[in-house]
């Protein structure tokens, strides 16, 4: 079981090898940015929170900093120099959150009831994928009330039945960052299929970036 769930979350979430975000051009320039990164190391590294089905954490995951590249906090860097960098030579950027979330708990539950096992498994998972899904979100954050999920992180990978109402595959991005001394949290839940023409992790990353510096 443990394998066959393995190879569905390498197919599906893009951690078969590292991905490179092909919208990234001259990601050097933007290294003068002073950036403090104060984030918990745990954030930089992958991990699965259950693969017992009947456990709540089941299909929940933290995504590695380096599944993708640049990682989020060099694409952050990069887009706020992009924004404020010319303007402002003195930009500081302070990064005290910045973790990748996947959630495939629908999809893989449904598949493990329908006994799926067998042959084409990422064809089958993917057929399987709502047709309708929400719309990207990009939500504010109560910084105490993530702290208390520290103890229960896969809490931090799940969504309300409002907000994914066909509970489709999703990314969910938080980030937590300081510029020029304003501090902004924000979390960004992005479905799968809303990456159009992109990678869906590249895509996620992308938009929780803009969501993040939309607000400074």
């Amino acid at each position: 079981m443990k394998t066959v769930l393995a190879v569905l979350v390498l197919m599906l979430a893009g951690c078969a090898g590292q991905i490179t975000n092909p919208n990234v051009a001259d990601v050097d320039r933007s290294s003068t940015l002073s950036v403090v990164d104060r984030r918990p190391e745990s954030e930089k590294e992958a991990e699965t929170f259950s693969y017992s089905i009947s456990n709540a954490a089941y299909a929940t995951y933290r995504v590695a900093e380096d599944a993708v590249s640049p990682p989020g906090t060099i694409l952050l860097r990069h887009r706020a120099y992009e924004k404020f960098g010319a303007a402002t030579p003195s930009l500081e950027l302070v990064v005290h959150h910045f973790v990748v979330y996947c959630n495939l708990q629908s999809e893989l539950r449904r598949s493990t009831f329908g006994g799926v096992f067998a042959g084409a498994l990422g064809a089958v998972v993917v057929g399987q994928l709502p047709t309708t899904v929400p719309n990207t979100a990009c939500t504010s954050v109560d910084r105490a009330g993530f702290e208390s999920l520290a103890s229960a992180e896969y809490k931090r990978a799940l969504y309300s039945a409002r907000e994914n109402p066909s509970h489709a595959s999703v990314y969910i991005v938080y980030i937590d960052a300081e510029i020029n001394g304003k501090r902004v949290f924000t979390r960004t839940m992005m479905p799968f299929k809303n990456a159009v023409d992109a990678d869906p992790q590249v895509a996620a990353l992308e938009a929780a970036v803009g969501c993040q510096l939309s607000q400074h």
